[in-house]
């Protein structure tokens, strides 16, 4: 069940289209998915760049169970996903709480 992207926010006069909130959407999904590969078990050897989980295999479901949900629009509302859509839209990092 997707969100309507019609519920567009307004910040500064511009409008959010439904590319820019698709477009950051698909930037949190495949952050999430990136940090679930990324993940290693407590016992492996941390490297640079690397962290551990205490629990792969349900860290691993979580990530992608955000991914969809964020594909999905489930987190449309939040500052996160709004934030990046503004950027993507317009290449101003702005803040969207006073």
């Amino acid at each position: 069940m997707g969100y309507d992207t019609g519920m567009l926010l307004r910040h500064d006069a511009v409008e959010l289209t439904p590319e820019s909130i698709i477009a950051a959407r698909k930037e949190l999904a495949d952050n999430a998915l990136a940090c679930a590969t990324a993940a290693r078990n407590r016992s492996d050897v941390l490297q640079e760049g690397q962290f551990y989980v205490n629990d792969l295999s349900r860290y691993s479901v979580d990530q992608q169970r955000f991914a969809n949900d964020c594909l999905a629009g489930r987190y449309d509302h939040t500052f996160t996903l709004l934030q990046r859509a503004y950027f993507l839209q317009t290449g101003i990092s702005a803040a969207l709480l006073p």
